[in-house]
């Protein structure tokens, strides 16, 4: 796994062990980048990285010309991996690492006024014996509660396993398309709200 394009280009970025994450394969993150560069949605943007696994989306959009990005998972392991990678990628300085909830972590943040151009929600695959990775009212909080935190005009990605049921709409956010790579299907919104953005 590692860093595509940008200043921190070819950074090699550790994975996090011994939880059941799925890192984004390169050629997926390479796809939905060239996607979001298409709609000038990377250059100067305000970041928000929930599940966020081993920081790889946000610190390709931060190489990429994100202004910041605000990384947000609930495992303590994976917390303390993005801010290696962060460091190893130099690019510490325009990012904030929160440890908890993804729900209640994005409410705060909404609640505090803050705004995103850019939102990537990449919640838990079902496991092998089909259980839901991430219980279903509590991803659909969390996506409410990103929907509510994009500002005017910004992209929510979320990444699912293929074949999921995908919503149309999320709060403001309407579905504009979705693609399918391998075991992942990924969906574009865009919508939100007319107060700031993310900085």
């Amino acid at each position: 796994m590692r860093v595509i394009a940008g200043k921190a280009r070819g950074t090699r970025l550790s994975s996090v062990e011994g939880i059941a994450t799925r890192p984004v394969l390169d050629r997926v993150k390479e796809s939905v980048f060239s996607m979001l560069a298409a709609r000038g949605a990377v250059e100067s943007a305000g970041v928000l990285d929930l599940y966020a696994g081993s920081g790889s989306l946000g610190i390709e959009a931060l190489s990429r010309g994100a202004a910041r990005c605000v990384f947000v998972d609930s495992s303590a392991d994976s917390a303390r991996v993005i801010r290696a990678n962060l460091e190893k990628a130099g690019l510490g300085s325009a990012a904030e690492v929160v440890e908890g909830s993804c729900p209640a972590a994005v409410r705060r943040l909404a609640e505090a006024g803050r705004r995103f151009d850019l939102v990537f929600a990449d919640p838990p695959f079902r496991d092998a014996a089909g259980l839901a990775g991430e219980a279903e009212g509590t991803l659909s909080e969390t996506l409410a509660a990103a929907a509510g935190a994009l500002s005017q005009g910004g992209t929510l990605v979320l990444r699912a396993e293929k074949g999921t049921a995908l919503p149309d709409r999320i709060g403001s956010a309407e579905r504009l398309e979705s693609r399918v790579w391998g075991r992942s299907e990924v969906a574009f919104y865009s919508g939100g709200s007319a107060e700031g953005i993310g900085r």
